[in-house]
């Protein structure tokens, strides 16, 4: 319905009435709100969000809310300005509902969501305070009066929960909130600027023209020698012009250290006040703000609404094959004509597509069938008996009783598995359309087949039970029922084509009249011209309201003027007897530490007993007698003086690992990225003599790699890109709804930009100094070609041969980066795990602590350690301990077993190294605990190792010498003695086999699968609520609505596709390190068998396995979005009456369905992977066997030779005095 024309003149007078008297802005508001809410079709969220207008304007109260991360110091900020420690504090979550500050006498109301208001009058209750802050569940709502001067009797604070807080009512009560809000302060810390939570959230303010203040928090993080103030600045400010942000006002505060020269609280402080205090006479053009905000989103409404009836419209025109244009209506006529005249074809090709791939892929017997049929088989072997007495009856029957489970099991498989699917195809046939139904019904009844006893026993050898022939025996079945039916399907199919030919020319001949006439599209053309004339001038009466708001800038004009006015200065404290905590709301006793035990292990001592034994075996170097041994000695002292110890530090963006490394180095050496999007993953070693000190070699990505990750990022956006077509690419932006979209096609621009401007070529490598390298990673467009670098840099760590690698952020944009993060885990000898002092772990941190905690289980020695890094934040002790205890339980709640926890500061750390300051810090305290733990021990392995060895050397020389000193006769004979040996201990090799192992690796690997198919359920449950919720799916038109839910569906299914590749990758490495774990058994065993002949055998135990690569680009979880629009009708209809709880339950079963099939046919590319790895590692085994035993027979033909026998037994007199 279209607005009355006097509305329009109402409206218009409002700007001047409320100069006037307030009864006559009255009069006029009443006749507006009749008018309005009376013959307007607003929606219901619309007619909410106006009660709520309407309730405002009777308070007139000017709402400034300070929102933001939940850890970003919102409620410190606030206990400045108020004065007190009013509100809690914590860097883990506490708010839970809206606390509300307003001026007046000292009292607190507590509002219930089940009971009455309680109110409490000049004393306050502060130690409850805190407590009922962080009970969202209970209490809905918090007012603390207080008296507050620049308040004034007209504005208020308030207190929100953080935007991203894991609990979805804290956001929900933010939104809600914000409905009537004039003014936002969003608060931000320093490491999360461009964190896409808070992107998302002020886009979402800026369409709703809120009054917008940006706090950005700690800013006494920033590290001017990591990046200058003036281009992190500029980072930021581009990217909220490139989100569409406005604000009025952007501040760079420190709560820490308020002296700090970026810190601008007392500006926004001032301003702040000053604006809240003026706000009485911004009362009524704020509540003018709030309306035309209001409008704004009804009129963005009805836009999509048009378009979505249009839409609707011309779908409904193609479903009756009409179009606005008759060529291409007469195109399309053809084209459906062209598929009834080949109608057959098409049948069979559909026929093809649905059973065909059915009988393809069937199974029949699942795990549980077969090991009914393995149990039924083996009782048919000749050995299989049941008792005593009446054996062979209680053996038949024991028989039948097994072949009756199989065969009700299998019939129920075939039913479920395959006649069920053939029924649900052919009950699609309308019957009606046919004219030979009768027989096609019959045809269609005959659809059964029933298994018995017999079928199974004439198809059974008896005398065979194995493993492999279960499974043929199985496969066999399989492929005779299947044939049997595909044999009856076709037949049937063949009677449907029949049946139906004689309504396809009926249909044929009733296209060809419709391509004579194009009469009846005229009715859809009125209908879109009545859709658009209707929507149309509910839209020009819309403008026609939002032409009478005053321009913006008449706005912002007021509101700066506000800014700049004065307020009165508190006298006196606001706040009496507040009691304020000694400690932090997650106050928490000390944690014990770890208890880090002693290793007894010199490393100078060491160093002088290898230079003694080394230079003994130099000495004798030339003596042919036991070169080998003495070679495989030298050689493995000379890896222990070069030894290397590969440090890798995980941590999502942000955790301040680059810092860290820096802290680690004593300089500032690898540079802070400010693009998340950025994945490089930087080593730094010691410098050598190819690579001085300070070289850094940078990689430009090759073409492969660059076109493996445009084809992974571009596939996320539905969207397929290569190196060659990424150059004409011009997206629609405005297509990519959600925040994670909008990174990716950004991503995607700027690889195209940088390729079309860069002079690199693609696979190089080029050097730089450490002091250019700053500049290559903060330009994203340069960054995002580089694939790796290396950094040449002498620092203590570094001489002492520690290797440090700086990984992508495990919340990186792309998915291929999890491969990086575990292929990184299986080559480091220790991992750090960074997490910064106020962040929590989100969803898929904790997803990958899990793996990372499965992997770190299946290695020789625990390789994590976790750090919280910026320790230096804490407020108190008791505060750093509940921290700690925080993370500490949540490492312990993800797998994490007796965690190596550290807390420290990577500032204090580095700033302690420059200045020679040669105090104890927190960080110099974790180095020396993780070198003493890891290093040393280590060390002490390889130490062990070369004794080990050496051992073995001076028995064999000993063992030598005592043949040497026989007769000749007795060696003669000794020697013939041994070539038979050895001729015999070679044949046993090459007959092993390690066939036992690999049952073993696929039996254990089975299991994980089975454990994966379960866990996707819960994964993709738990992921539903974190990307479909009422923050992302805000639209105001159906059509607006469908496109988020769309996206956000996406934005689901990649977070599932993304936890599946992580598992997949995490339970190949612990399959790599179970197939290592037998293979080294299998020739420990084998080589103690030969010792039994050969006692002084040596075999090299060492193991070179190749890393097992399976290629998962096209692992996608195929979920067509479309298919779930019709669950979104409104944001009330989704969210409060259910349909999001039904979207979840179906969308879910749907994606653990798809997900079982990528499993199973991953599961499938990875056995035949570990099948080769087997075959590959035994042919390599059974070498460094036979290279043994061969060994061995020339070490005693060597013997003959009695002019070295002096030679070694002075070796052996002084090798044997150093092994005292």
């Amino acid at each position: 319905m279209i607005l009355p024309l006097f509305f329009l003149l109402i409206f218009s007078k409002i700007r001047y009435s409320r100069r006037g008297k307030d009864g006559a802005y009255k009069v006029i508001k009443e006749k507006l709100q009749l008018t309005l809410e009376g013959a307007f079709p607003f929606t219901s969220e619309e007619e909410h969000r106006l009660v709520k207008l309407r309730e405002k304007e009777q308070t007139s109260t000017f709402e400034v809310a300070f929102c933001g991360h939940f850890s970003a110091g919102k409620s410190t900020i606030l206990n400045t300005l108020l004065g007190a420690e009013v509100l809690p504090t914590s860097p883990i979550p506490t708010s839970a509902n809206i606390i509300e500050i307003k001026n007046g006498i000292q009292g607190l109301t507590v509002h219930s969501k089940e009971e009455e208001p309680k109110v409490w009058h000049g004393e306050i209750p502060w130690n409850k305070v805190r407590e009922w802050g962080m009970n969202g569940h209970a209490i809905s709502k918090m007012t603390i009066t207080a008296p507050l001067p620049f308040l004034g009797d007209h504005s208020c604070i308030l207190d929100t929960p953080g935007v991203d807080s894991t609990d979805e009512t804290h956001e929900a009560v933010t939104v809600e909130q914000l409905y009537t809000t004039d003014a936002i302060v969003y608060v931000m810390d320093y490491n999360h600027v461009q964190s896409e939570t808070n992107l998302y959230f002020l886009k979402q303010l800026s369409l709703e023209k809120k009054l917008i203040y940006i706090v950005v928090n700690q800013i006494d993080k920033h590290n001017e020698e990591e990046i200058p103030f003036s281009m992190f600045k500029r980072s930021m400010e581009d990217v909220f012009g490139n989100w569409g942000i406005k604000y009025m006002g952007l501040y760079f505060t420190s709560m820490k250290n308020q002296s700090h020269s970026l810190n601008q609280f007392p500006i926004f402080e001032k301003q702040l006040k000053s604006l809240l205090y003026q706000s009485k006479q911004l009362s009524e053009s704020t509540q003018l703000r709030l309306e035309h905000g209001f409008y704004h989103a009804v009129e963005n409404r009805l836009q999509e609404e048009k378009l979505d009836s249009v839409s609707e419209l011309l779908t409904e025109m193609k479903e009756k094959g009409f179009q606005t244009e008759q060529l291409h209506e007469e195109q399309e006529l053809s084209e459906q004509l062209h598929d009834l005249t080949n109608y057959e074809e098409k049948y069979w090709e559909h026929f093809d597509l649905e059973l065909g791939k059915l009988f393809k892929n069937v199974t029949l017997f699942p795990a549980t069938t077969t090991d009914k049929a393995r149990d039924w088989i083996e009782s048919l072997q000749p050995d299989f008996k049941v008792g005593l007495l009446f054996a062979k009856k209680k053996t038949i029957e024991e028989q039948e009783r097994r072949l009756e489970k199989l065969t009700s099991e299998l019939q129920d498989k075939i039913k479920s598995q395959l006649i069920f699917h053939i029924q649900s195809y052919f009950q699609k046939v309308d019957r009606t359309q046919l004219s030979n139904a009768k027989e096609f019904e019959e045809a269609y009844g005959n659809l059964s087949f029933e298994v018995t006893g017999e079928y199974l026993k004439s198809r059974v050898l008896t005398n065979h039970s194995s493993r492999e022939y279960v499974y043929t025996f199985t496969g066999e079945i399989t492929s005779s029922i299947v044939r049997e039916f595909r044999e009856k399907t076709r037949a049937l199919q063949q009677l449907w084509i029949q049946g139906i030919k004689e309504f396809i020319q009926i249909e044929i001949r009733n296209l060809e009249k419709r391509l004579d006439r194009f009469k009846e599209i005229k009715q859809y053309s009125e209908k879109i011209n009545r859709v658009e004339n209707e929507y149309g001038a509910l839209i020009e009466d819309v403008q026609d309201i939002l032409k009478q708001f005053p321009l913006d800038r008449h706005f912002q004009d007021q509101i700066l003027k506000a800014m700049e006015g004065t307020y009165p200065e508190e006298k006196k404290a606001a706040f009496t007897n507040v009691i304020l905590a000694q400690e932090s709301v997650i106050e928490a006793e000390e944690m014990t530490e770890r208890e880090v035990r002693n290793i007894d292990f010199s490393e100078e001592d060491t160093l002088h007993w290898l230079s003694n034994v080394k230079k003994a075996l130099y000495k004798h170097q030339t003596t042919t007698i036991l070169a080998q041994e003495r070679n495989q000695l030298l050689d493995r002292i000379e890896r222990y003086e070069k030894q290397t110890f590969i440090i890798s530090l995980f941590g999502a963006f942000s955790a301040g690992k680059s810092s860290f490394a820096n802290a680690l180095l004593g300089a500032p050496v690898l540079p802070v990225s400010p693009n998340p999007t950025t994945a490089t993953v930087s080593t730094v070693q010691q410098a050598t003599e190819q690579y001085p000190h300070g070289t850094v070699v940078v990689y430009v990505k090759s073409r492969q790699s660059l076109e493996a990750e445009i084809q992974s990022v571009s596939e996320q956006l539905d969207v397929k890109l290569s190196l060659e077509t990424i150059s004409s690419w011009t997206p629609n932006m405005k297509v990519f709804i959600s925040s994670w979209q909008k990174t990716y096609a950004e991503y995607l621009l700027t690889i195209k930009e940088s390729l079309a401007g860069t002079d690199w070529k693609l696979g190089s490598e080029r050097s730089v100094s450490v002091d250019d390298l700053q500049g290559l990673v903060a330009d994203e467009s340069k960054a995002c070609l580089i694939e790796k670098v290396f950094i040449y840099y002498d620092a203590p760590i570094t001489k002492k041969g520690i290797v440090l690698v700086d990984t992508p952020g495990v919340n990186s944009i792309h998915g291929r980066h999890t491969n990086v993060a575990f292929q990184q885990m299986r080559s480091s000898d220790a991992i750090f795990y960074l997490t910064y002092y106020n962040h929590a772990f989100s969803k898929a941190d904790q997803y990958f602590l899990q793996q990372m905690a499965k992997v770190n289980e299946s290695f020789q020695h625990d390789k994590l350690y976790f750090v919280i890094n910026a320790a230096d934040l804490a407020g108190s002790e008791g505060e750093l301990h509940g921290v700690r205890k925080h993370v500490h339980d949540q490492l312990l709640r993800n797998g994490i077993q007796e965690p190596r926890l550290y807390h420290l500061s990577s500032k204090e750390g580095l700033k302690a190294k420059k200045e020679n300051l040669g105090i104890e810090t927190t960080f110099s305290k974790f180095e020396r605990a993780f070198y003493d733990y890891t290093i040393l021990e280590l060390k002490q392995l390889s130490l062990t190792m070369i004794t080990s060895e050496l051992k073995q050397f001076v028995n064999k020389a000993n063992d030598s010498l005592l043949f040497m000193k026989e007769e000749t006769t007795t060696k003669q004979k000794k020697h013939e003695e041994l070539k038979i040996i050895v001729q015999e201990q070679t044949l046993k090799v090459e007959n092993a086999s390690l066939t036992y192992a690999v049952r073993d690796v696929l039996h254990e690997f089975e299991q994980l699968v089975l454990y994966l198919r379960e866990r996707m359920r819960y994964v993709l449950s738990d992921y539903f609520g974190t990307a479909i919720n009422v923050s992302v799916i805000t639209g105001n038109s159906k059509k607006e609505l469908q496109e988020q839910l769309v996206a956000q569906i996406k934005e689901w299914r990649g977070l599932g596709e993304y936890f599946l590749k992580q598992e997949l990758e995490a339970t190949v490495i612990r399959m790599e390190e179970a197939i290592k774990e037998r293979a080294k058994k299998w020739l420990a065993d084998e080589a103690t068998l030969l010792q039994k002949e050969l006692p002084f055998l040596y075999v090299n135990q060492e193991l070179s396995m190749d890393p097992i690569q399976v290629d998962l680009d096209d692992l996608h979880i195929k979920i067509e979005t479309g298919n779930y629009l019709s669950f979104i009708k409104s944001k009330k209809d989704f969210f409060e009456n259910g349909m999001v709880k039904n979207l979840k339950e179906v969308l879910v079963a749907d994606g653990v369905e798809k997900s079982s099939f990528l499993i199973k046919d991953s599961s499938e590319r990875y056995i035949q992977a570990f099948e080769e790895s087997f075959v590959s590692v035994e042919d390599e085994l059974k070498v460094q066997l036979k290279v043994a035993i061969i060994n061995e027979l020339r070490r005693f033909e060597a013997l003959f030779d009695q002019g070295e026998q002096s030679s070694l037994e002075e070796e052996f007199e002084t090798l044997r005095k150093y092994l005292i």
